[in-house]
């Protein structure tokens, strides 16, 4: 599986490139870079190709990229329902594109702060959860003790109707 991208990975390893400059950044001559990506995202499209019957999804490639359509039956139903043009249907596109990045892009530190963003938005949403789990708790200790009173009430009235 994706033996052809593997060898295209393999082969910019060892690969003669000329460096030039990018909007005042490091990066491959402009032409080379181009050539690269078109490699890699042919190479890419074989590899998804290779996978699609595993997958049972479509593969496709466009200008844009490689592109998988992905099946859902319960969106086709609800688009058969909302989509009066008949124009869509349940498929759910994803386009794949490839970037070569200028030669000062740092992964590394790329990934850390895209973690460390992951890890804000779990902490936030822990927070979120606990907030309404509170909330949720306070109005039905608040429903409880309206309630409680209501029988006091309702135990006062009916003492004082009894005498």
């Amino acid at each position: 599986m994706f033996k052809d991208f593997k060898k295209e990975i393999q082969k910019l390893q060892n690969e003669e490139l000329e460096v030039g400059t990018s909007r005042g950044s490091l990066s491959i001559q402009q032409t080379q870079r181009n050539n690269k990506k078109s490699e890699l995202v042919e190479a890419f499209y074989k590899g998804m190709k290779e996978l699609e019957d595993d997958l049972g999804v479509q593969v496709y490639i466009t200008n844009s990229g490689p592109i998988i359509e992905i099946l859902n039956e319960k969106v086709e139903n609800q688009v058969l329902s909302k989509d009066q043009s008949g124009i869509c249907n349940g498929m759910i596109s994803i386009e794949f594109d490839l970037k070569v990045k200028n030669l000062d892009f740092d992964a590394a530190t790329e990934e850390k702060e895209y973690l460390f963003k992951q890890q804000q938005k779990e902490i936030k949403r822990q927070k979120a959860e606990e907030k309404r789990e509170a909330k949720i708790k306070r109005d039905a200790e608040i429903r409880a003790e309206k309630s409680r009173i209501r029988e006091q009430k309702l135990e006062k009235y009916l003492k004082e109707n009894e005498e």
